[in-house]
C-alpha cells in the first residue's frame, strides 16, 4: 500500500475518532433521537431511554407520539412539524409522559439533515430534561405569590391600622371637647340634684308626693350617673391615666366591681364567683391572683363587662333563668378572668368590630364606647381580651400577666 493510501486511512480513522468523541460528548449531554422524514425513531441513545423509561427496542420504528403527553394539544405538534418541514431549526419545551405513565418536561431543539440536494433525509432531536427546573420554578412562583399576598394583606392592614388611628384621634379630640363641655353642668346638675333629695327627705311622711318625689329624683340622679359614666368612659378613651400600677390581687377587684353593680345586678339576675354566688361582704381576700395593675382601670373594665352582661340578661323574662357566672384562674403567665352569661349572645355582624368605638350591641341603644375603653386599659397592661358566643351566651377571657409565686 503506497504511502499516501496509507495517509489517507490514517486521516480517515483519525475522523472517525473524532466523530466518535463528538457523539459520546452529545450522548453524555443530551438525549438524542434520530428519526426518518417519515417521523419514525431510527436511533435512540441511551440518555433518552432513560428519560423516556423505554427499551431502545420499544422505540425505534415508532414515532415520537409514544412519549405524547394524553392531554398535549394536537396543534403544538402540527406546528413543530410545519416548521421542521420547511428545512428550520425548531426550539422548545414539551410536556412529555414516560412508560409509567409519569409526566416530564424536555426543552428541545430539532434539526432537520439535508443531503447534496437540500433535500431532508431525517430528523435530529436534541432534548434534556427541566422537570426539577419547571418544579422549582413553579415552587418559587407559589412562594413569590404567597409573599404577594401577605405584603399586600399586610400593607391593606396597615391601611386599616392608619385609619382607625386617624379615627381615634379625631374621637379623642372629640371626647376631649365633650367632656370638658359636659362635665361642668353635669357636676352642677348632679349636686343641686342630690341636695334636692336631702330636702325631700326632710318633708313631712305625712305629705302625700313625698315618695313620688323621692322616687322620681333618684331616677332623674340615676340617668345623670350613666351620663357621667359615659363621659368618664369617653375621658379614658381621650386621654391616658396616670395612675401608677401596683401589686394587687385581682380577685378583689372583681368582688370590688360585683359590689359596685349590686345594685343594678339584684334585679336582674344571680352572679356566680368561682361557682360560689355573689353576696355582699365577700372576702375581697378568700383569693389570690397577684398582678401589677392601675387598680381603678381594672376595675373600671370589670364593671364595663359586668353592665354589658347585665343589660343582655335582662331581656330573658324569667329571673331565674338568667345567669352570670365569673370564673378566675392562673395560666402560665396569665391571670385569666372569664365572664360568662346566658343572655343570648352577641350579633355576628358586630361580634368581629365590637370593640370598635360607636359599635354596640345592646337592643336598647347604647353610646358603644364601653368595650373600646376596656381593650384600651387591657392593652396597656399587655394583656388581651377575646369576646365569643358561647352555647346560648356571650364569653369574654381577659388575659392579664401574672406575677408568678417565687417572684412574690
Amino acid at each position: 500500500m503506497s504511502p499516501k493510501k496509507i495517509s489517507i486511512q490514517k486521516a480517515l480513522k483519525n475522523k472517525h475518532k473524532l466523530l466518535d468523541e463528538y457523539k459520546n460528548a452529545i450522548d453524555v449531554s443530551a438525549a438524542v433521537t434520530k428519526t426518518n422524514p417519515q417521523g419514525m425513531i431510527t436511533y435512540a441513545n441511551d440518555a433518552f431511554c432513560e428519560m423516556s423509561g423505554f427499551a431502545r427496542e420499544e422505540l425505534i420504528n415508532h414515532s415520537h407520539s409514544i412519549i405524547k403527553e394524553p392531554n398535549a394539544e394536537n396543534s403544538f405538534f402540527q406546528d413543530m412539524w410545519e416548521t421542521i418541514s420547511r428545512k428550520k431549526v425548531w426550539k422548545g419545551c414539551i410536556k412529555n409522559s414516560k412508560k409509567n405513565g409519569e409526566t416530564y418536561y424536555v426543552r428541545s431543539s430539532i434539526v432537520p439533515i439535508l443531503d447534496e440536494h437540500e433535500q431532508i433525509v431525517e430528523y435530529i432531536a436534541f432534548s434534556h430534561d427541566i422537570t426539577d427546573i419547571l418544579k422549582q420554578e413553579e415552587v418559587l412562583k407559589k412562594r413569590i405569590d404567597e409573599e404577594v399576598k401577605k405584603n399586600l394583606q399586610l400593607h391593606k392592614a396597615r391601611e386599616e391600622e392608619n385609619l382607625r388611628e386617624a379615627k381615634f384621634s379625631t374621637i379623642g379630640r372629640m371626647a376631649a371637647g365633650i367632656t370638658h363641655e359636659i362635665n361642668t353642668p353635669l357636676t352642677y346638675a348632679k349636686g343641686n340634684l342630690e341636695m334636692m333629695i336631702q330636702d325631700i327627705l326632710k318633708l313631712d311622711d305625712a305629705i302625700q308626693q313625698k315618695e313620688y318625689l323621692i322616687q322620681d329624683s333618684r331616677t332623674v340622679l340615676e340617668g345623670l350617673n350613666r351620663i357621667a359614666g359615659i363621659v368618664e368612659s369617653m375621658r379614658e378613651m381621650a386621654s391616658h391615666t396616670e395612675e401608677n400600677p401596683m401589686f394587687h390581687n385581682l380577685y378583689s377587684s372583681l368582688i370590688t366591681a360585683l359590689t359596685l353593680a349590686s345594685n343594678k345586678a339584684k334585679h336582674i339576675c344571680e352572679i356566680r364567683i368561682q361557682n360560689e354566688t355573689f353576696k355582699l361582704g365577700m372576702d375581697k381576700n378568700k383569693l389570690h391572683y397577684f398582678t401589677m395593675v392601675q387598680r381603678q382601670r381594672i376595675e373600671q373594665v370589670f364593671v364595663i363587662i359586668i353592665n354589658n352582661a347585665l343589660d343582655s340578661l335582662v331581656h330573658i323574662s324569667d329571673f331565674h333563668a338568667r345567669l352570670l357566672e365569673i370564673t378566675i384562674d392562673n395560666e402560665y403567665d396569665f391571670v385569666v378572668i372569664c365572664f360568662k352569661d346566658n343572655g343570648g349572645g352577641i350579633d355576628e355582624e358586630i361580634l368581629p368590630k365590637i370593640f370598635d368605638p360607636f359599635e354596640s350591641n345592646k337592643k336598647e341603644g347604647g353610646m358603644g364606647i364601653g368595650l373600646n375603653v376596656a381593650k384600651r386599659i387591657i392593652s396597656d397592661h399587655n394583656g388581651k381580651i377575646i369576646p365569643s358566643n358561647h352555647e346560648n351566651g356571650a364569653l369574654f377571657e381577659l388575659y392579664i400577666p401574672r406575677i408568678h409565686a417565687d417572684i412574690v
